[in-house]
């Protein structure tokens, strides 16, 4: 795991039970604002269950793609 996927997974950890974040945000949390992309690359890479990838959406409010 790089050390950018590693910062995705503890922000995606921090979203609190009953909301949502945007893949935008993620990366802004994750120091990288530009890597919108990455972001859904390494959670659809997400080896860990304790990570909530289905609290992750699109911009436009839209469920993304995500592991499991």
């Amino acid at each position: 795991m790089t050390e950018f996927q590693a910062r995705v997974y503890q922000a995606t950890k921090r979203i609190p039970k009953g909301r949502v974040a945007s893949y935008r945000t993620i990366a802004k949390v994750a120091g990288k604002p530009a890597a919108i992309r990455a972001v859904g690359n390494a959670l659809h890479k997400n080896p860990h269950k304790n990570v909530p990838c289905h609290r992750v959406i699109r911009s436009d409010g839209l469920v993304g793609g995500f592991a499991r």
